[in-house]
């Protein structure tokens, strides 16, 4: 049986809090933790090994091909038993596997520094927030680098989440914020505080100063943790790593999630001479702490006992006895990671959703001020176009369904004016039958008994899967203004606009048309709303040569009005003049987002529409454009024009916040929180008249 000293008394008196010193030695041994909960995943031997939290005699390897060239580092773990690990020692991908070592979809990493060395899951599990560091020379200097990215846990595609965050070590205390050690100076002097980070919000904000007045009361926390129930604060001061200052464990007492200011509580003394007390982690119920104490010492003091320690009954709210309770639980190990998940729990569906993540209703909605529509937005947008038609149209309500392709742009962008508010804009994939659940929301939407049209060749949507879709809507024949096929294909974007333009023409009779850059969908989304809304087709040109099918259609169908969207960045002034006609004008703004907002104010009121509220969609993500297709029915059922957003966390434009400022209705975004964040849905909502 071993036996090592666990803690002694700190050298400085400590006037705010009480210093735990364990004057004599303890005697541990492998007892399992006193009322521990779920399970720990940890490190040994170079792989990840799980336990559970009252049995650690029982511990075992997840994975066994873990080497000293290739260890497995900083494991993390879901409550449903999903476990992460990063390989090559952090310098590798992020894996996940099940408790038994079963690999889970594909290995991921972000854009991050050289080694990954913290992987933290929040609440919900949706999110990873991953440390990394790296070590730079700056002329005869080394300096260490941190960074703080955020990834979706499923291993999606997260560029629109938040990156390079300045900081190190987050915790989450919500499900879209995180306490983190920011970056030395950027919110007290040397760094010895924590401050919050909020998904959406692309600023540190400071929340306690852990270095008071009192320079022997100074802790420079590391790594911290916060119980679920928010009462508790834990943080490792691991400064005196090579000295004879023993690190310490201090816990302080939350009255809530930050900004509400913890109070120190206690202090527990690690072994003179030892510095690397790390990876402090509560237990899901908030009444146990474990943490790892590596072998480092100063010299001439005694090696402690390297691996795992757990002390419990923090809930009885004596801090000190609890620490006494300390226990080494598994020798030479490290980096636990405390989940609620049992031993042998078997994970849920953890790839990217192909279903949408909620159910919304099949009867006819309304815009709901402030409200969100999300049936997996740029993760699902085949998910999403389905909510939105369920959420737009009853049971047979719709006479018509535009089908397109989900992965290109092109061929979609001049859709909506074909859609109107008659029927839904659904996608399907490129190549292949199409998705069973397009057809059966077809069938659905149309009573199956509605025209199915088609966008683009068999290259963007294939015979297949139109002749599917249409099977869905009972084969009704497309007679004119249709193609007989019912289909519109091209021979480039430009054509196929120019088609769709037809039967928009012939559908509505107006003599006027909107003009957009065909190579970049922002400026022809948004005006597609307002084409969807009012019944004037949109044609596509490039940027800088005025295509021949648009300029052939502009002059045979007697347009007596074109107006052209976005700048001559997006349409230069050489294509503006060649355009046929002396009626022309432009709507423009500096940007993409104050373009859309120049479509609301200038151009919606012209065609006698009496715009009430907004439709808020992201118009820069390279996977919104679906979501903001699908909606543009929604703008032509609740005359609601469309207001775009760039990527969070940036804030609403100046030019969107000014129409929003003087519209009369609701504003509801379309899409999930990686396109149109909390943060600016509260401040479209709030802006609004």
């Amino acid at each position: 049986m071993a036996s090592t000293v666990i803690g002694v008394p700190r050298r400085t008196v400590v006037t705010t809090a009480l210093v735990v010193g364990l004057l004599a030695a303890l005697v541990v041994s492998a007892a399992p933790a006193r009322a521990a909960t779920g399970s720990i995943v940890f490190i040994k031997d170079n792989n990840v090994w799980i336990m559970a939290a009252d049995d650690p005699a029982a511990a075992r390897p997840v994975t066994t091909d873990g080497t000293a060239d290739n260890a497995y580092s900083i494991p993390a773990q879901s409550d449903d038993g999903v476990v992460y690990a990063v390989t090559a020692g952090g310098l590798g991908d992020i894996v996940r596997m099940d408790q038994d070592g079963t690999r889970i979809g594909a290995p991921f990493r972000p854009e991050s520094l050289a080694v990954i060395d913290g992987l933290r899951l929040s609440p919900d599990g949706a999110f990873l927030a991953v440390t990394s560091t790296e070590s730079v020379r700056d002329g005869a200097d080394l300096i260490r680098l941190f960074e703080v990215d955020f990834v979706h846990a499923d291993g999606r595609d997260s560029s629109s989440l938040p990156q390079d965050l300045d900081g190190r070590h987050p915790v989450w205390y919500s499900p879209t914020g995180v306490v983190l050690v920011p970056h030395a100076e950027l919110h007290y002097e040397i760094g010895e505080g924590l401050a919050t980070y909020e998904l959406g919000d692309d600023t540190h904000g400071p929340w306690f100063d852990a270095c008071p007045d009192v320079f022997a009361d100074c802790v420079i926390p590391g790594l911290p943790d916060v119980t679920r129930a928010l009462d508790r604060l834990a943080v490792n001061d691991p400064r005196n790593s090579f000295g004879t200052e023993p690190a310490l464990i201090v816990v302080y007492d939350m009255a809530g999630a930050p900004p509400a200011q913890p109070t120190r509580t206690c202090t527990f003394a690690g072994p003179e001479g030892v510095g690397n007390v790390f990876n402090v982690v509560w237990s899901p119920d908030g009444d146990a702490l474990a943490w790892d104490l590596g072998t480092a010492g100063a010299e001439d003091t005694p090696p402690p006992a390297p691996g795992i320690y757990v002390a419990t009954g923090f809930s009885g709210g004596d801090c000190e006895a609890a620490f006494s309770s300390a226990q080494l639980v598994v020798p030479d190990a490290g980096q636990p990671y405390w989940s609620a998940a049992p031993l042998g729990a078997s994970p849920g569906p953890t790839e990217p959703p192909t279903e949408p993540p909620t159910d919304p209703p099949i009867v006819p909605g309304a815009l709901v001020d402030g409200g969100r529509l999300d049936g997996g937005g740029n993760a699902d947008p085949i998910g999403q176009a389905i909510a939105t038609s369920r959420f737009l149209f009853g049971d047979g309500a719709a006479s018509r369904v535009v089908l397109a392709t989900a992965d290109r742009f092109p061929d979609a962008l001049a859709g909506s004016a074909l859609a109107g508010a008659q029927g839904p804009i659904l996608l399907t994939p490129t190549g292949g039958p199409l998705d069973q659940r397009v057809g059966e929301e077809i069938a659905r939407v149309t009573g199956g008994d509605g025209a199915v049209l088609t966008l683009g060749g068999t290259a963007a949507v294939t015979e297949e899967a139109a002749l599917q879709a249409r099977a869905a809507g009972g084969d009704r024949p497309c007679a004119a203004p249709f193609p007989a096929d019912c289909r519109y294909a091209g021979t480039g974007r430009e054509h196929t606009a120019a088609l769709i333009a037809a039967t928009v023409r012939a559908e509505h009779g107006f003599s006027a048309a909107l003009v957009a850059r065909g190579d970049e969908f922002a400026d022809a989304i948004t005006g597609g709303a307002f084409a969807a809304a009012s019944g004037v087709p949109i044609l596509l040109t490039p940027s800088n040569q005025l295509n021949v099918d648009t300029e052939r259609f502009l002059a045979e169908n007697d347009i007596s009005a074109v107006i052209v969207l976005g700048g001559t960045v997006a349409v230069d002034q050489p294509t503006f003049d060649a355009l046929p006609g002396v009626n022309k004008g432009r709507i423009a703004g500096a940007e993409r987002t104050a373009t859309a907002a120049a479509i609301a104010t200038d151009l919606w009121p012209t065609t006698g529409l009496d715009p009430a509220g907004a439709v808020l969609v992201n118009v820069r993500d390279a996977n919104g454009w679906q979501t903001a297709l699908s909606a543009a029915v929604a703008s032509a059922v609740f005359h609601a024009p469309q207001v775009g957003v760039e990527n969070p966390p940036a804030a609403i434009g100046t030019q969107a916040a000014t129409y929003l400022a003087g519209a009369d209705g609701p504003v509801m975004a379309f899409g999930n929180t990686a396109l149109v964040s909390v943060d600016q849905l509260q401040q479209a909502a709030a802006t609004g008249g």
